[in-house]
């Protein structure tokens, strides 16, 4: 849901905060009982937008909410061996984003150090990796997988 906090409603509010924040706190907390274990991992999706706002009030507190339930929920989870992460993806080429006028990709691109935007595909891969063995001494971990687009403006 677009717009500054003027434009948007509490009930906009709630419906963001809903669907980017509330439903992972349900999902895990569903899932940690069959996670305690050293092969059990948690993988959110946060944005790039919980450090640099930017996508709307409701949009970034939502995300940077995520980042912390990932910390929180990791810390739970350590003694068992099971890991929590989160991936926090820049722009990302997808229909949702059907929304912005050309000007706006532009100026996202242009914001991305590396010269693409994101695919789908990338934010994939970084969810194959956390699920691997490879991953399994990361935890708490919020990865920015954004072309760089976190580097240029911190």
């Amino acid at each position: 849901i677009p717009g500054g906090i003027e434009e948007t409603t509490i009930a906009d509010y709630d419906t963001v905060m809903g669907v980017n924040l509330r439903a992972l706190y349900v999902a895990s907390k569903l899932a940690i009982p069959h996670l305690k274990k050293p092969s059990g991992r948690i993988i959110h999706i946060s944005s790039v937008q919980a450090y640099g706002g930017g996508g709307g009030p409701a949009y970034a507190a939502s995300k940077a909410g995520v980042v912390n339930l990932t910390r929180d929920t990791a810390l739970e989870l350590a003694p068992f061996g099971a890991t929590v992460n989160a991936i926090c993806p820049g722009y990302i080429e997808t229909p949702i984003q059907d929304y912005l006028t050309p000007q706006d990709i532009e100026d996202s691109r242009a914001k991305t150090p590396l010269p693409r935007l994101g695919l789908p595909s990338d934010i994939g891969n970084a969810a194959v990796f956390f699920a691997s063995d490879a991953a399994a001494w990361i935890t708490g971990t919020a990865l920015p997988v954004d072309g760089g687009w976190m580097a240029s403006i911190f």
